[in-house]
């Protein structure tokens, strides 16, 4: 466990423990647990909006359960070792992606219940496939491909294993949904279904030739005729616009402030109040707090990688 990286060590043992609560009794039931989009109930079980994220729908599978946590654990740990510079840059993930999704259900009026586990695994799978996206591996093992095709693998497979009575919490579509956003977001671009229906199916191609246009001195306009420098480039060349390579991490400043306040910088002033009539009244004590100066660890390996 020591080799595991903290909010991925956190992640696990969340999972783990939160899916077999109900089971070991420490809580009274599942319900205690999961996200219940209605407001009174959101009031008297604030925590279901974090704890819903960790509870797995079905543990009656040995198989799923195994593959789950494998998956968690794989994905969790190259993202937070290899993507994201710095910790707090995938806490901010977490907090969007979570937020984004939690959001998200109260759009759904005819669902109450919300079971977030499959979905969360899914943002995770799905932005792991995008950030490593031109890897090869063995899927499971045994079936050789691309890491960016095993996210359409992993939500067939969801989409199967997920119990009948929570089959639509369990589809885990809105966590993919909230990992392309995220995506789209920290790449500039529309992501790979843009570029998909752009470059595949409508068959846009770049023109050979663009119009530049340029000033002399005395302001008149030239226009001209120049290579396009897009143009014949293959896939791997138009990343940015299908949104592969994870992009630059998000991390907005308040977020960085928030997080980040420097506890050595908290100073505590004494001083010594004055005499009244040759009484030593007491001291009185004051705190500064000062928030740590922004420091973003931005990834610009991966920014600027292709």
């Amino acid at each position: 466990m020591d080799s595991i990286s903290p909010v991925t060590k956190t992640i696990l043992l969340a999972t783990l423990v939160l899916s077999f609560a109900p089971v070991v009794g420490l809580v009274p039931s599942i319900e205690y647990l999961i996200f219940f989009n209605i407001p009174q109930i959101i009031k008297s079980r604030p925590w279901t909006m974090v704890t819903t994220f960790f509870v797995m729908p079905s543990i009656n599978n040995l198989f799923y359960i195994i593959q789950r946590m494998y998956g968690l654990y794989s994905h969790s740990q190259a993202l937070e070792v290899s993507y994201f510079m710095h910790r707090n840059q995938y806490i901010y993930y977490l907090f969007f992606n979570m937020s984004f999704m939690l959001l998200i259900s109260f759009y759904f009026k005819d669902q109450a219940h919300w079971f977030m586990e499959p979905n969360f695994y899914l943002c995770l799978s799905y932005t792991y496939a995008m950030c490593f996206w031109d890897n090869d591996i063995r899927f499971y093992g045994i079936i050789p491909m691309k890491v960016r095709y095993t996210i359409v693998i992993e939500l067939l497979y969801n989409l199967l294993m997920c119990p009948n009575k929570h089959f639509f919490t369990g589809s885990g579509f809105i966590g993919v949904l909230s990992a392309y956003v995220y995506n789209c977001l920290a790449t500039q671009s529309w992501g790979p279904v843009y570029g998909f229906i752009k470059h595949k199916i409508l068959n846009i191609k770049e023109p050979n030739f663009i119009k530049q246009t340029s000033y002399n001195l005395k302001g008149e306009k030239t226009v001209v005729k120049v290579k396009n420098p897009k143009s014949g480039q293959q896939e791997a060349k138009r990343v940015k616009e299908y949104g592969f390579g994870g992009g630059r991490p998000l991390f907005p400043n308040w977020f960085n402030r928030l997080i980040n306040v420097d506890t050595n910088k908290i100073k505590i002033k004494k001083s010594v109040l004055k005499k009244e009539k040759g009484v030593k009244l007491g001291t009185s004590i004051s705190i500064e707090e000062k928030s740590k100066s922004a420091k973003e660890a931005v990834a610009n390996h991966w920014a600027n990688k292709y």
